[in-house]
């Protein structure tokens, strides 16, 4: 069986709004396989003027290459890889010697071998002792690069926690990242729990703080939710008391815990602990925490409807991804996240743009692929140009690798391929995948309400949208811009006007949510709904010409081509029959041309 060629990865963990809609996994990963195999990182260290390197096994200092006995070279990797901490004597036996039992003369032989050759590149200081306890590399380092590489998927339990006990924090931090990327592995994840045990009962409360964040991470993003948050607390618990000495592993825990609160809808505390970790990420020059400190308050003010606000703290997010030099997974991270923001919130000129950079900047890291929510972000702005049947399939595509690699966010996906059927008019289709993601667990009232208006059933989808917002679901209040104009349509075409006019009333409150062309287009549309239901005909005709100028401006022809059907509606009610015909004939052929005649017979339903 094959490796994967791992290119890039990261995580996008913006979304963990409301179960079972759990951290969402966009890697680029090129993929010749189904089962991943587990990961390995490896090391190249620079200090004064010598040179570590794992991969090849050496330590070269002066053009040469020092002479190193395994064990030694061994002895040398592992306490450069913890060099942040004292390493116990028996941490390292049992690490260097597994399963053979020694003296502990064999450990002070290997520690002096290894001073020697040291000595020579006139580094013999590095490996200090501290007596009763163990040793540490005590040295400034210039440079680590960490990069992932693979173990066979038969490799031994054993050999799996002792690759573990071999990282030092942040290159646990990666081999995480690239777990939760590469599906579900029971296996590793033991492992790393039985290294969280060995770390506490070595009394390393704060590595062990570290572990356990890292687990409650990978399990809330594999949906179970009562074993993340159990992480989450031990973690809270371990740290409390020592925020001071361990400020960035309690940082990364605001972080999982912002995500946490977002999905308790206390934006609030989301926003407060987003600006503790940025504020901390300041503090320890951590680009990293700065930069997802910074994603999370930019998120939280949105949904507190501070538009304004919120979108300046993700443009500027966004920005520092290049400028601030972030890590590959953080800066896709915090890439993903701005997009599906804006898609979210129908900015389909800023998701493009953001897009656009995103693609720039993964190909400067010999990124090869999109696959996961990267691909369905495309699939989505495919669907608004038009392109309706390239989006099904490449929805449909995705789909087949989600359930592969990353089976807890394929419900998102199932989501996405009802709204382009209900759009191309494919209902009994959209149908079965809302059930489909349903099945896994999604929100997916909405996309319900909308199917319920496009078979005609406008009372329905007014019912179905008025107890979803009550309730905050997810799928209404991440699309809140869309959700409200919806309401006024479904009310209005269902004579439901008061419902209507109050729903309009509390958009215009908040104008600050609605100033996107797209919101714009469709508020529009909802004023003139309800005009239309009021007897107001020419009031709604001018209405729906100003929302079809906003839709045209987009570049969305399906839209646009609603919005003609409704002004020849009305254009019928004042008897001119001709650019009645015009309008019609123009509409039908934006429908024909993106494969969504059935759309346009559902439209006329109304008329």
């Amino acid at each position: 069986m094959g490796l994967i060629d791992v290119t890039f990865q990261h995580t996008l963990w913006l979304n963990s709004f409301a179960p079972p809609y759990h951290f969402l996994i966009c890697c680029f990963l090129r993929l010749s396989r189904t089962n991943l195999p587990v990961c390995k990182l490896i090391m190249l260290l620079r200090f004064k003027d010598i040179e570590l390197d794992e991969p090849q096994r050496e330590l070269r200092a002066d053009g040469g290459v020092l002479p190193l006995q395994p064990r030694v070279f061994d002895l040398l990797v592992y306490l450069a890889r913890h060099r942040d901490r004292v390493v116990a004597k028996e941490e390292l036996l049992e690490a260097l010697w597994p399963d053979v039992m020694v003296a502990d003369g064999a450990l002070q032989r290997a520690v002096s071998l290894l001073r020697s050759s040291l000595a020579q590149a006139g580094a013999g200081e590095v490996i200090r002792t501290f007596p009763r306890r163990g040793y540490r590399f005590c040295v400034e380092c210039d440079e680590m690069v960490s990069e992932p590489r693979l173990l066979q998927d038969n490799t031994a339990p054993q050999d799996v926690l002792q690759q573990l006990r071999s990282m030092d924090g942040a290159t646990l931090q990666k081999w995480a990242i690239i777990i939760q990327s590469s599906g579900r592995n029971e296996g590793v994840i033991h492992s790393l729990e039985q290294l969280f045990q060995e770390r506490l009962t070595h009394g390393e409360n704060c590595v062990a703080a570290w572990i356990a964040v890292l687990l409650a991470q990978i399990r809330i993003e594999w949906g179970e939710w009562n074993l993340g948050r159990g992480w989450y607390t031990r973690a809270r618990r371990l740290l409390g008391g020592r925020e001071q000495e361990a400020q960035r592993e309690t940082a990364y825990l605001d972080y999982l815990g912002a995500r946490l609160a977002m999905l308790g809808n206390d934006w609030e505390e989301m926003l407060a602990m987003g600006q503790r970790v940025h504020d901390t990420g300041v503090q320890l020059r951590d680009s990293d925490l700065e930069a997802l400190g910074l994603l999370t308050t930019g998120e939280a003010k949105l949904l507190m409807g501070q538009v304004d606000e919120g979108l300046a703290a993700l443009d500027e997010t966004g920005l520092t991804v290049g400028a601030a030099g972030l890590s590959s997974w953080a800066g896709g991270l915090v890439y993903c996240g701005l997009i599906y923001t804006c898609i979210s919130r129908a900015d389909w000129k800023r998701a493009t743009e953001w897009t656009n950079q995103f693609f720039r900047w993964g190909k400067d890291r010999g990124a090869a692929s999109y696959p996961g929510l990267c691909r369905l972000h495309q699939a989505e702005l495919k669907a608004v140009q038009g392109e309706l049947q390239a989006a099904v399939d490449e929805i449909r595509s995705t789909i087949q690798m989600l359930a592969r690699q990353a089976p807890w966010v394929e419900g998102e996906a199932w989501r996405s391929l009802a709204e382009v059927q209900i759009t191309k008019g494919e209902l009994a289709e959209a149908r079965e995948s809302i059930n489909r993601a349903i099945e896994l667990g999604w929100d997916t009232q909405f996309e319900l309400a909308q199917l319920s208006l496009a078979e005609g059933n406008a009372a329905a989808a007014v019912n179905r949208m008025q107890r979803a917002l009550a309730e905050n679901a997810f799928s209404c209040r991440i699309r809140m811009g869309r959700a409200l104009p919806f309401l006024v349509i479904a009310a209005a075409r269902g004579g439901e006007l008061e419902v209507a006019r109050n729903t309009l009333r509390d958009m215009d409150r908040q104008p600050q949510a609605f100033a996107i062309p797209a919101l714009q287009a469709w508020m529009t549309a909802a004023r003139a709904e309800l005009a239309a239901a009021s007897g107001q005909t020419m009031d709604s005709i001018n209405l729906f010409r100003t929302s079809l100028r906003l839709w045209l401006e987009l570049g969305s022809p399906v839209a646009a081509a609603h919005i003609r059907c409704r002004i020849a509606a009305m254009l019928k009610r004042e008897n001119d029959d001709e650019l009645a015909e015009m309008e019609l004939r123009a509409a039908e052929k934006t429908f024909r041309h993106c494969g969504a005649l059935a759309a346009m017979k559902q439209c006329l339903k109304w008329a």
